[in-house]
């Protein structure tokens, strides 16, 4: 099936060769396991390019795919003074360094030369600099977070930066006394002309500083970086989930400026509605979009429970009895067969939910020690069951990569919403004075939640310590929801992407269940074009009766697999012994599928017919004949109706 290019611009070429693409960025949503990352290798391989990937261990596996390939590290993987905790506090600087010659995180520049770049987000500056790629891949990452950054510090954190640059830089000092922003009162602009105004004597400042004593003081220099880097700022007072009083601080780290006649290729499945738009503002060549119809597969069958849409704040209240009896259906029905055979099981979940999952699992044992944030968990099909392997439903584990790709069985349970200071930023807000009208707009009727707000505001001018509780939560959600953000979108897009890790590959029968009602697709038949797959939404009480009939195709091929030396002693004893081995089904289940794997399904409809034929002429007032599920008890009742109908008609 061809794939159809279209450009995001006014002209409609199709491209039918990789180098018509040279003068064009693109954006590649074309569905899952449609080879998007071997493509863009094959593409640019040889070129010197950089391609950026969510974690070390991903860069790592995509390089060896190339002769040419060079993993780019960050500097703790070199320099012991530095490690992950520095870079709470500060940017860390070489300046200085005597060990600058021999230091590894360095001789990369001369090693990474002539060769395709692969590495993270944080180090694509870095990159650019260092090799002046002409084409960069940015694969399986949110556009919108390579092109933005924000930190969120307290009013403790801004006090003690100031007593820090105090007498160590003067005009910083001044530019911290300006960071006082209202709730929700962005005074980005005015900062930004500041630096604009003071940059040659700020930088100056800044470069002077040593940043391993500002660690020392815990004095968050890293602010400096970002406010000096950005080309655009947003500075502005939000409270988050916990009830914490924050300044954010988001810089617009990209424009198009930057990607100056460089090509941009954007590798996503699930693209945002914003991303494409993005793109554009940063992409200083044309785009094209790469598309394709999705391949069905008809084997992955996904199930989804639409009795409610079961988000965090039911599942960790005292209103989750139906949640828990739904997980505990699941792990009864799975775990026999799924520890006989070997079966590994992946559980995607949310940290906050986990205490409230796991007593479910009880028979399948959530395995905490392979509890997973990473892209690259590691399955072997051929070990011996391991426990349940829970995976971070909004960490880089979730993000579509191979190595799941073995995995029969997905559970998806735990839907956690994003929290409300998720969405409180560039590119989702940009514009707070209109965010602002709208809140004010929505409680102007309501003096109880008008008093609340003016209250909050008070508080949070006055840099309280003290943690606000609200009940302003749900309208804040709706405001910035009637602003234009689709906070669901985030949510179901991550859902898709966990399908993804496991319906990929060779299209075998697998099973992926999700506990919530949350739209994955608009389309009447349940197809979630992205990933390829059907999705089936039920009832809860219908769950087990569905699980039977969807469970058995990867079952049998799972016992076949394991039974194959004794197919041909198959015997009625053999039979029961598998159904007590391995539950779910009778053991005249078991005797038929691996008596007579091939053409049996075919057989029995045949008698069942003839069965039911004969039944209602023996008992023509029935409503329905008695049905059984064996082949060989159906046998049995047909012989005894035969017998009693030519009785019947001696009479």
């Amino acid at each position: 099936m061809g794939s159809s290019n279209k450009e995001l611009f006014s002209s409609h070429k199709c491209f039918s060769d990789t180098d018509e693409l040279a003068g064009f960025s693109l954006i590649d949503t074309r569905p899952t396991d449609f080879r998007k990352t071997t493509e863009s290798i094959s593409r640019n391989k040889g070129r010197c390019y950089i391609h950026i990937l969510p974690d070390y261990p991903l860069c790592e596996e995509i390089a060896s795919k190339n002769p040419n390939g060079f993993v780019l590290y960050g500097r703790p993987k070199f320099c012991e003074k530095i490690d992950e905790e520095v870079y709470k506090y500060v940017i860390p600087s070489c300046r200085g360094c005597d060990n600058i010659l021999n230091c590894g995180f360095h001789k990369q520049k001369e090693r990474g030369l002539g060769r395709d770049i692969y590495t993270v987000p944080q180090n694509l500056r870095l990159a650019m600099e260092w090799f002046g790629s002409k084409t960069i891949v940015i694969d399986d990452y949110p556009l919108s977070d390579i092109i933005f950054e924000y930190e969120d510090v307290t009013f403790t954190d801004i006090s003690r930066l100031k007593d820090y640059l105090k007498d160590r830089g003067p005009k910083l000092f001044r530019l911290l006394k300006k960071i006082q922003p209202d709730l929700f009162q962005d005074i980005g602009k005015e900062i930004h002309k500041f630096i604009k105004k003071n940059r040659k004597e700020l930088e100056k400042e800044y470069k002077s500083l040593d940043w391993e004593e500002a660690k020392q003081h815990r004095a968050m220099t890293k602010i400096i970086s970002l406010m000096l880097e950005a080309k655009k700022l947003w500075v502005f007072g939000i409270i988050n989930e916990s009830g914490t009083p924050l300044i954010r601080i988001c810089g617009k780290m990209f424009t198009k400026r930057d990607f100056n006649k460089v090509r941009i290729e954007y590798i996503t499945a699930t693209p945002q509605n914003h991303e494409k738009d993005l793109l554009k503002q940063i992409s200083s060549l044309p785009i094209v979009e790469l598309t394709d119809e999705p391949q069905a597969r008809k084997n992955t069958t996904v199930i989804q429970i639409k009795d409610a849409l079961y988000p965090t704040t039911t599942i960790k209240s005292k209103y989750n009895t139906k949640f828990k009896r739904i997980n505990k259906s699941i792990d009864d029905f799975i775990s026999k067969p799924a520890r006989a055979l070997g079966l590994e099981v992946v559980l995607f979940l949310t940290d906050s939910c986990k205490k409230v999952i796991q007593p479910c699992y009880k028979n399948l044992k959530l395995n905490s020690r392979r509890f997973k944030n990473s892209s690259t968990t590691v399955t072997n099909p051929n070990i011996a069951y391991e426990g349940l392997i829970p995976i971070l439903l909004h960490g880089k584990g979730s993000i579509g990569t191979n190595d799941l790709i073995d995995i029969s069985i997905g559970i998806i349970s735990g839907i956690s919403f994003l929290p409300l200071p998720f969405f409180i930023r560039p590119p989702y807000i940009e514009d707070f004075e209109r965010l602002r009208f709208i809140i004010e707009e929505k409680i102007s009727s309501d003096r109880a939640l008008l008093s609340e707000w003016e209250n909050i505001r008070r508080v949070y001018k006055n840099k309280s310590k003290d943690l606000l509780k609200s009940n302003l939560y749900h309208v804040l959600y709706d405001s910035i929801e009637q602003y234009g953000v689709n906070t669901r979108e985030i949510v179901e897009n991550r859902i898709k992407q966990a399908i993804a890790r496991i319906a990929r590959g060779k299209d075998e029968p697998k099973l992926i269940i999700i506990i919530s009602n949350l739209e994955l697709t608009d389309r009447e038949d349940g197809f979630i074009p992205e990933v390829g797959v059907h999705v089936k939404r039920i009832e809860s009480g219908k769950l087990l009766e569905e699980l039977k009939a969807w469970f058995k195709p990867l079952l049998e091929k799972a016992v076949i697999e394991k039974e194959r030396m004794h197919l041909n002693k198959l015997t009625r004893k053999r039979a029961e012994k598998l159904a007590e081995k391995y539950g779910c089904f009778s053991w005249g289940w078991y005797y038929k599928r691996l008596k007579f794997p091939k053409g049996v399904e075919e057989g029995f409809n045949m008698l069942w017919n003839a069965y039911t034929k004969l039944y209602f002429e023996v008992y023509p007032d029935a409503l329905y004949p008695e049905y059984f599920e064996d082949e060989d008890e159906l046998q049995i009742r047909y012989n005894f109706l035969r017998k009693r109908l030519e009785i019947k008609k001696k009479q």
